[in-house]
C-alpha cells in the first residue's frame, strides 16, 4: 500500500516452565525511490500514518486469526 508493507514473523519460544509458545513480531517498512535506486525506511510521514494504522490492524487481525485456528500457522508457512 503506497510502498508500505508489514511482515509478521512467528517465533517459537520456551517458557521457564518448559511450555512451547509462538509469539509474533511485526516489521513495518516503507519503500521509496532515491534517484534510480529503491531504498527502505522505518520512518513514516504524516500522510503515511493512516496506511500504517491499516497495516498494523491487518497484521493484528492475521495474528489473532492464526492464534484462534490450531495448526493454521503451519499451513500458512507451506
Amino acid at each position: 500500500m503506497r510502498g508500505m508493507s508489514a511482515a509478521v514473523f512467528a517465533n517459537n519460544v520456551e517458557t521457564d516452565d518448559g511450555r512451547q509458545l509462538t509469539r509474533y513480531d511485526v516489521s513495518v517498512q516503507r519503500r521509496y525511490r532515491d534517484g534510480d535506486a529503491y531504498k527502505t525506511t522505518s520512518v513514516f510521514r504524516r500522510d503515511d500514518l493512516p496506511i500504517l494504522q491499516l497495516l498494523a490492524r491487518r497484521a493484528w487481525e492475521y495474528i489473532v486469526d492464526v492464534e484462534a485456528t490450531p495448526g493454521k500457522d503451519d499451513e500458512e508457512a507451506e
